[in-house]
């Protein structure tokens, strides 16, 4: 059975125009392949990008929580300031929640106890929020941030990958780079968290 790993990135709104990154989410999905991991990506799912287009935030979150249950691991990209803020009306959307859906997802896999590894961007800091987030889950949790560039994300993503196909029950799941300090990672559930 091949290890089932839920990829998500932040999505900035900024005056930039820079995208989602959608399309560095799909050439990690196939890099999954060469692991035996499959990669999930929540926009290939018609049911939630229905929902996406209808403007039913709630039932997109609900998509993404339910393949959050099905998937082994998460690894995030974090290369954008915060994350489209969830909605609780339909269109038009007249209510913003401070909680974005990378941040949702994050903290469902936290909660379910997965494997995460999550990539910073060393170029673009993190919003005011996010990066109060990041450290609720950081320190309640217990997984750390590897800080890298894009270059680098292609490395910890096969990194990650392979100790996900080499983990044994109790093992240790790392996400760390060549660039990232020694001991850097994140670690599976029933273990103390790595002081920060």
């Amino acid at each position: 059975m091949s290890t089932k790993l839920y990829l998500s990135s932040s999505f900035g709104e900024r005056e930039s125009g820079e995208s989602d990154l959608l399309e560095m989410r799909l050439a990690l999905q196939a890099r999954g392949e060469r692991w035996g991991v499959t990669v999930v990506l929540a926009e290939q799912d018609k049911d939630i990008m229905a929902a996406h287009e209808r403007g039913d935030d709630p039932a997109v979150l609900e998509g993404c929580a339910r393949h959050m249950g099905e998937c082994d691991a998460f690894f995030g990209m974090l290369f954008e300031r915060h994350g489209t803020r969830v909605a609780l009306e339909l269109h038009p959307a007249e209510v913003r929640t401070a909680v974005s859906f990378f941040e949702a997802e994050l903290l469902e896999a936290s909660i379910t106890s997965k494997p995460i590894c999550i990539v910073q961007s060393r170029d673009v800091p993190p919003s005011a929020p996010m990066e109060e987030f990041l450290r609720l889950v950081s320190g309640n949790l217990g997984h750390r941030i590897v800080k890298a560039d894009r270059s680098e994300l292609t490395e910890t993503f096969d990194a990650f990958c392979r100790t996900l196909t080499k983990q044994t029950a109790g093992d240790s799941v790392c996400c760390s780079t060549a660039s990232a300090t020694a001991g850097s990672g994140v670690r599976s559930s029933g273990k103390p968290p790595i002081p920060g």
